[in-house]
């Protein structure tokens, strides 16, 4: 909890209610909430006026991020989300001439038959991260990851799924808050913020929708992608760091359609109109019917490999090129994680006994 920041304190606490491991700290895009620390890059929040199918949601925001013919790099992990924008660029793109392939032995891991449909297709441009190109990947252009996937469908870990259950998930989001020991001052906050969202937030997975696409996007992008392109000698500049599903094309389908984010009891039907759209394009029936989330590490572990080799330890990045770092931040095995009975207290608790 921040002091002074009693508002964006509520935040936090729908955090806590939605994740028994909250991570990355909310940044506001209703501009009702501020925190101690601004993003850059945060997209505004407006009420979708027009509908339009997933089709079309696809197809305009390739058309918005190829329109000026900038070099387009694909993070392509092999799970849903990356595998669908990547679909979206091999039916959409003018030219595949234009797109770059990212991914790394994990990536066909994960997907092996669209792989090596991949192999197939002409003009589109596959890189291999792994060996030592993760540690100085310089590569024109903007990246372009599935990383906002997630919180725009809710960010519906399967943890929370079989905690609530799919009834659960239908329940009134205040009966499920004062269960989660929320008080009368923060229902009537987030009452005021839901209302921002221009649509009546009813139930848990109306409200779980909300939190996570005007209040996640932003760090989550930033935190899981910046430390893949980061290199010792130069800065990564954040504007060419572009998630999918953060743009208003895309928003203005889901916000029209969150029935959709997950249409029945079996888990594996999150996300399934992502995963029909892909299937429409590659004919593989397994995949579209028995996918589901796969917490891969792959981006995770280039990134802290490229932390530990480069000694970039920065924490913040400002406006005017400085960093603010943690002094003498360690890293861990895990032997030696586990050996500390409450390592996060060890790491980032200060004499006088705050968290900092």
């Amino acid at each position: 909890m921040l002091e002074g920041f009693d508002p964006y304190n509520s935040l936090i606490a729908i955090n806590s209610f939605f994740s028994t491991e909250p991570k990355f700290h909310p940044q506001d895009r209703t501009g009702l909430v501020s925190g101690a620390v601004r993003f850059a890059s945060v997209r505004g929040w407006q009420v979708p006026i027009n509908q339009i199918d997933l089709a079309t949601a696809m197809q305009q925001r390739v058309k918005e991020i190829t329109d000026n013919g900038t070099p387009v790099n694909i993070m392509w992990s092999g799970g849903i989300d990356s595998t669908s924008v990547l679909v979206a660029f091999l039916k959409y793109a003018p030219d595949l001439k234009q797109c770059r392939v990212i991914y790394s032995p994990w990536s066909v891991y994960e997907h092996p038959d669209f792989f090596e449909l991949l192999r197939t297709i002409n003009g589109i441009e596959l890189v291999d991260i792994s060996g030592t190109t993760y540690f100085d990947l310089q590569l024109d252009g903007i990246y372009v990851s599935g990383n906002t996937g997630d919180e725009m469908h809710a960010s519906l870990d399967k943890s929370f799924f079989d905690a609530v259950g799919f009834d659960g998930l239908h329940r009134s989001w205040k009966d499920f808050f004062v269960s989660k020991g929320a008080n009368d001052k923060l229902i009537e906050f987030c009452q005021r913020h839901f209302d921002a969202a221009g649509k009546d937030i009813v139930s848990v997975l109306d409200a779980r929708w909300w939190f996570y696409a005007s209040c996640k996007l932003t760090s989550i992008l930033y935190a899981n992608d910046l430390t893949m392109l980061c290199s010792s000698n130069r800065l990564f500049d954040p504007q060419r760091l572009v998630g999918f599903f953060d743009s208003d094309s895309y928003e203005s389908y889901i916000y029209f359609n969150t029935d959709k984010i997950i249409p029945s009891d079996n888990y594996a039907t999150w996300k399934q109109h992502l995963k029909n759209f892909c299937y429409e394009f590659d004919g593989f029936e397994t995949w579209c019917k028995n996918k589901t989330k796969f917490h891969s590490a792959q981006t995770r572990i280039y990134g802290l490999k490229k932390q530990l080799l480069n000694n970039h330890r920065a924490l913040l990045w400002l406006e005017d090129g400085n960093t603010v770092t943690t002094p003498s931040l360690p890293f861990f095995s895990t032997n030696e994680w586990n050996s500390v009975k409450d390592p996060y207290q060890y790491l980032f608790r200060m004499p006088n006994g705050h968290y900092e």
